[in-house]
This record gives C-alpha cells, structure tokens and sequence, in this order.
C-alpha cells in the first residue's frame, strides 16, 4: 500500500497516530531526531530528509511500511481525498474570464492562495479580461 510515490502522504498520516509514531521512532532510531522534528513542526528542513529516508527504505524493502497502517480504506479514502485536492488546486491550464473593474480583480487574486501554477497571461476583451494559466 505504502509506495515510493504516496510515502510523503502517507508518513504525515502515520505519525499522527502516536502508537504508531512510537514504533517508527524505535524501528527508525537513525532519523528519530528529524522525525521528532518532523511531528512538531510538518514544514521543518528535515521534511526532504524524512521523506528522503523513508522513499529509499522503500526502494529497498518494498511494502516494509504498510505493517504501520491500521486502517487501510482510512488511509485510501485520505490519500483519494489529497489526490483530488491537488486537481482541483492546480489551475495550470485553465482560464477565467473576471471583470475589468478593481473589485473584480480583488476578489479573483484572493482566491489564488494554495493554487498551482507556474504563471498566467492576461487578455483584455471588450468588457472583461481573461486569464490564462500556464
């Protein structure tokens, strides 16, 4: 279940758990302090190391992970639910058409936090401007 392309989803979800945090931190002593780390602080620097560690220690043993799972369609059901926030988060490709007034752009660029893209071109038509994302 757990595999070198869903690891960095699904390790947040098992170290929330702290039965299961525990047994990684005795089974894993060797990044315990980023996996500390880690827990408290989600967006710390040793994210890429714990993530790094156990991507390679899938590799090598792969399914090594899933022992830590408890519930498995809990676990599907959440990496489903991330899987379709991330399509409905990325705008590359997308256009909207908004009004030329200020307000309308104001209220367009608010909802922009959290979305990806890596930039946008803006068309202006007779009463309302286009926005095209790459």
């Amino acid at each position: 279940m757990i595999n070198t392309n869903n690891v960095a989803d699904v390790i947040p979800m098992l170290i929330q758990d702290s039965e299961t945090f525990e047994k990684l931190k005795s089974d894993f002593p060797n990044i315990l302090a980023d996996l500390v780390t880690f827990k408290d602080n989600p967006n710390c620097s040793c994210r890429g190391r714990v993530f790094k560690f156990f991507t390679e220690y899938l590799e090598t043993n792969p399914g090594s992970l899933d022992k830590y799972i408890k519930d498995a369609s809990e676990v599907t059901l959440k990496l489903q639910s991330l899987s379709e926030e991330r399509v409905n988060n990325n705008y590359a490709g997308k256009m909207f058409v908004i009004g030329k007034d200020e307000e309308a752009w104001k209220s367009f660029a608010a909802t922009l936090p959290g979305k990806m893209f890596r930039m946008f071109s803006v068309t202006e038509r007779d009463d309302s401007v286009a926005v095209y994302f790459l």
